[in-house]
């Protein structure tokens, strides 16, 4: 999707987004969390609370670059990002007291790659400000996430300035595959009043990866490490001598913003190159393919000499006669200064897979999947409430989720595990919203590369922020079609406060081809709740009384909250049964019933651990529909339709969704041949 132009308008209020980023100082012991989005994991937050603590916001005094580090020639520099940028943005300590503090960021073996077996020698830290005289330590991160009680190898700079500062260690360490580093500075601050600005890798982190940001000693909780940011890192880099690096190598990552698209169109492949080799090219080709059939090449399309990574983007014509349903994509590096790469080739290809349809395939969109991420110890979220109040009123078409998660020392009261899952998977900064879970590449719009991007705004931009969405999501369901409808029936029992539900719908005929594994999700809503809310818009105090609609109360697949296979009870339908028994805390008479359709996000169980495991590109949803608990939807009311003036007859139901087999005296509901709905009177 190609949302540039609607973005153009709305540049310069980027620099005026309300980010939260969603940790303040916590303990974690003296172990880090296991690298992955460990499904149900259950975050106690301790320790200092500050509310400057936790935030990002940009350095008011940009930094001029230093020169770069000088190298040896089997010496590379690792770490989240490797330019020569100076990081814009600054985090900021709490008030810790006066003394020397230790702060770090941990380096997972994940990240070495090709260094492993070679030797850490120097490490470079970017700088707010001058600091005095700092040690850089190194301590090792073993395989269960547990720090080394001791350094390994230290490093001191007499003089630092702002910027980056290079430090040579007294005694190399060597890579072992199996260990992380967590490397740290220290710096003195004078009073129990003085806080420490730091630089981060917000903006320059290409691949959003994160370790985190901690400090390390006795804050209230005993020795050990207390979480700043768990999602950004310091501005850190490792140099690396040796390694099993290749004389010719080129390292290609990249794909595609989601995987479905129409026939006949031209699907983009955003890529980053980086030479890892020990030569230059001079020259290199790569290649395109469609099911394993090259397709399309290209020559030397960036120069890649100066070492840095570099961003590039390919235009892959899909054939009109490219069958329905999926489809392999690839990326190779074909050759590199006229040769056949043969060695460290598992990093220079791109492998995809995309869902091909056609207009046939298309039915009406009926509802629009908007999932906000929140807490009520977020001080910005009422700000993006607010604005999705706004966009609500522009709209007929939302089917609002509130996913609340704890924040900072502040539990919430609606956390579940479905929204704490369901915010590992899509989250990086608070207050956010997803849209049918479509990823949005626009990176002025989605910095961090998720799923949810920020709503948090001043009220001045709610109007032209609400109108922006509004139109993204217009551009999204253009882009994600429906493929089948939603229908809900629902029964409760006052009485047992049992709920039956039966969603059910109907396709085209190859919808099962198309939607190949689709997910089915059933969430309960509730609105009319009021209670604690840390509130920026009156100076960061709590509200007690602070009204909390669309709360999401229950997943019905259980465990996860991810959806459960869609039943199909025939080639085009599919029926889902669904018996809830309502908490007694939960007032159905404010309860709503969402469903959707859509691809279903993957978890990778290892032992009695489930991770995360699907790609952000691979979790849209293609249609959703929204009743009030007890009630009953067609999934036709209120369909959003399109013209097409050669459209047939295909299906037609009465009012309340009995499919007649032919016109009826009354009101009948026509669906068409391109998918739209028409109310037809039968005399």
């Amino acid at each position: 999707m190609n949302m540039k132009k609607t973005l153009l308008t709305i540049l310069a209020l980027m620099t005026v987004v309300i980010g939260a980023n969603a940790q303040t100082v916590s303990s974690n012991a003296q172990k880090l969390s296991t690298k992955g989005a460990f499904i149900g994991m259950e975050t106690t937050y301790r320790g200092l609370k500050t509310p400057e603590a936790g935030k990002v916001k940009p350095f008011a005094q940009p930094v001029a670059p230093q020169q770069k580090i000088s190298l040896d020639t089997d010496e590379r520099i690792i770490g989240y990002f490797k330019s020569e940028e100076i990081s814009q943005n600054v985090g900021q300590t709490p008030p810790i007291g006066a003394g020397t503090h230790t702060i770090g960021t941990p380096f997972y073996s994940n990240l070495y790659g090709k260094a492993v077996g070679g030797q850490l020698t120097k490490a470079r830290i970017q700088l707010a400000e001058p600091i005095g005289s700092t040690t850089v330590s190194v301590y090792t991160i073993d395989a269960e996430g547990y720090l080394s009680s001791q350094p390994v190898t230290t490093g001191t700079i007499a003089s630092t300035v702002a910027g980056w500062n290079d430090v040579t260690f007294a005694r190399p360490v060597t890579l072992n595959a199996n260990e992380g580093f967590f490397v740290t500075y220290t710096f003195a601050l004078d009073n129990n009043t003085a806080t420490h600005n730091f630089l981060v890798d917000y903006g320059l982190n290409t691949d959003y990866a994160a370790g985190g940001t901690y400090l390390l000693g006795d804050y209230g909780q005993g020795f050990g490490l207390y979480t700043i940011y768990s999602d950004v890192n310091l501005c850190i880099q490792l140099v690396v001598k040796g390694g099993s690096y290749s004389d010719d190598d080129i390292v290609l990552t990249g794909g595609i913003d989601r995987t479905i698209s129409k026939s006949g169109e031209n699907k983009d492949i955003t890529m980053t190159l980086m030479n890892e080799g020990n030569n230059v090219p001079s020259s290199y080709t790569l290649s395109f393919l469609v099911d394993g059939k090259e397709v399309g090449s290209v020559n030397t399309p960036v120069d890649l000499s100066d070492g840095s990574i570099h961003s590039y983007t390919y235009s892959l014509p899909l054939a009109s006669d490219l069958s329905k349903g999926e489809h392999s994509i690839s990326v190779s590096v074909a050759s590199i200064n006229g040769k056949v790469p043969t060695v460290n080739t598992e990093d220079d290809k791109i492998d995809e897979n995309i869902y091909i349809y056609t207009d046939d395939d298309v039915v009406a969109k009926q509802k629009t999947l908007v999932e906000q991420f929140t807490s009520s110890g977020c001080p910005n979220c009422p700000y993006g409430y607010d604005l999705l109040n706004l966009l609500n009123t522009k709209r007929d078409d939302l089917a609002w989720v509130s996913l609340h998660t704890d924040y900072g020392t502040v539990e919430d009261e609606y956390t579940t595990n479905f929204s704490n899952n369901l915010t590992n998977f899509e989250v990086s900064v608070f207050p956010s919203a997803s849209f049918n879970r479509t990823y949005i590449s626009e990176p002025t719009l989605n910095e961090y590369g998720t799923l949810a991007v920020g709503i948090g705004f001043y009220p001045s931009y709610y109007e032209q922020v609400a109108n922006m969405f509004s139109n993204i999501i217009d551009e999204i369901n253009t882009d994600v079609p429906a493929f089948a409808s939603v229908n809900i029936a629902s029964e409760y029992d006052e009485t047992t406060r049992e709920l039956k539900i039966t969603v059910s719908g109907e396709g085209k005929a190859d919808v099962q081809t198309i939607l190949k594994d689709g997910a089915l999700t059933v969430f309960l809503t509730e609105d009319g709740l009021k209670g604690l809310q840390y509130n920026n818009q009156i100076g960061g105090q709590p509200e007690y009384d602070y009204p909390h609609d669309h709360v999401l109360r229950y997943a019905a697949d259980g465990r996860y909250g991810f959806g459960e296979p869609i039943n199909w009870t025939s080639g085009t339908t599919y029926s889902n049964e669904y018996t809830i028994t309502l908490d007694e805390g939960w007032n159905a008479d404010n309860m709503n019933i969402v469903a959707f359709i859509g691809r279903p996000i993957q978890l990778q169980i290892v032992g009695e651990q489930a991770y995360l495991a699907s790609g952000i590109n691979d979790a849209w949803v293609s249609n959703t529909e929204t009743v009030k608990l007890g009630e009953t939807s067609t999934g036709i009311d209120n369909a959003i339709t399109v013209t097409d003036e050669n459209a047939t007859e295909v299906a037609r139901y009465s009012l309340d969704g009995t499919l007649l087999a032919a016109p009826t005296k009354g009101v009948n509901i026509v669906k068409m041949s391109d998918g739209t709905t028409r109310k037809v009177i039968v005399k």
